[in-house]
């Protein structure tokens, strides 16, 4: 979108034009489902400049939980624990069908299907959750596993080190169901997969549909990788809920926040250089980062416990100018920050 930016003061007048992307979805930006509004959105551990994406925090069932006994192309219904309701897309449930070939299903189902497609569709098992939607055999390996954790609120299924179908490549991979203590707006589980191999995925699906078949997200299907999906890599975690995306930059929560510092940026918006001017000096342990908008850092600032100022030439960590775009000034320690937004324009 192109934009007019208009200056004027008691003696000066100018126009800057700019260009704004907008609708564009990125690969650090959320998948929405495609219904009106969307229900589900799918986060990814990329996705760092919206709050809810997923950190990678591997809960391992192996020898703690109950191993499910699957053959090949085998599916089973279990029973979710007492008080544990699931609402997926608005519908409740206790119980989950666990295939064999690296999908669930909200509720019962005998659907045993190895050959995948994508999302949504009606050749695809209702209300699935694929994980890693391939044709596996846990004949060998380790094998299925499902472990309920009170403590982190959590049902978890995992597919341990499962061989793809006549290989001997595995994988090993899991889904993570929250119960309803881990509050969303609408009331519906947040569905977690995570990722600790990635040997092959080259004819999997990766995603979620509700009951109608009619709804869905598709991650992966194939080769072909949604542009807001980061490629599965080994400690990729997406994150599949029902919270419109939100951004911001997340603090620790130890650190006081009301902030001492204060910080003016000029001129703001900038072409070519912003100065920040700071109410104090800042402490000698002090570091002032730039971050563009979504969450990844581009800049280190030198700051001196002397100085008041710092300076930003629009310039990332290796000297090469950044795009145009909202950037972040971060500064502080680690008992007081401060964050300011600036605009670059080129």
């Amino acid at each position: 979108m192109q934009c007019l930016l208009f200056v004027s003061g008691a003696s000066y007048c100018d126009t800057l034009s700019f260009r704004i992307g907008v609708g564009e979805i990125r690969i650090c930006d959320p998948i929405p489902d495609n219904s009106e509004p969307p229900l589900y959105w799918a986060y990814d551990d990329v996705d760092t400049f919206y709050l809810n994406h997923p950190e990678y925090e591997w809960i391992e069932c192996y020898g703690i939980g109950t191993q499910l006994v699957l053959g090949d192309d085998q599916t089973v219904t279990i029973d979710l624990p007492s008080g544990f309701v699931f609402k997926y897309y608005g519908q409740d449930y206790t119980q989950i069908s666990v295939c064999s070939n690296g999908w669930i299903v909200a509720g019962f189902t005998t659907v045993q299907s190895y050959y995948n497609y994508g999302l949504p569709s009606t050749q695809s098992p209702a209300n699935i959750i694929a994980v890693n939607w391939d044709d596996l055999d846990p004949r060998t390996g380790p094998g299925i596993w499902y472990y309920y954790e009170p403590m982190k609120h959590c049902l978890v299924v995992e597919w341990d080190s499962v061989p793809y179908y006549g290989s001997n490549t595995p994988e090993k991979f899991e889904v993570i169901i929250y119960d309803t203590t881990v509050h969303t707006p609408s009331g519906n589980n947040v569905i977690v997969a995570q990722y600790a191999t990635a040997n092959r995925y080259t004819s999997s699906t990766i995603g979620i549909q509700d009951l109608s078949c009619t709804i869905g997200i598709q991650c992966l299907y194939d080769t072909i990788r949604h542009r807001g999906t980061a490629p599965i890599a080994p400690g990729r975690s997406i994150k599949f809920i029902t919270a419109d995306p939100s951004v911001g930059i997340e603090l620790n929560p130890e650190i006081e926040t009301k902030s001492e510092f204060s910080i003016i940026a000029y001129p703001n918006p900038f072409v070519n250089k912003v100065k920040f001017v700071l109410n104090k000096t800042p402490s000698p342990n002090s570091k002032a980062k730039i971050y563009d908008n979504t969450g990844r850092e581009v800049r280190t600032l030198l700051v001196n416990p002397s100085s008041t100022v710092l300076i930003w030439d629009g310039k990332d960590n290796e000297g090469l100018e950044v795009k145009s775009g909202v950037y972040f000034l971060r500064l502080g320690d680690s008992k007081n920050q401060s964050i300011t937004k600036v605009l670059l324009i080129r």
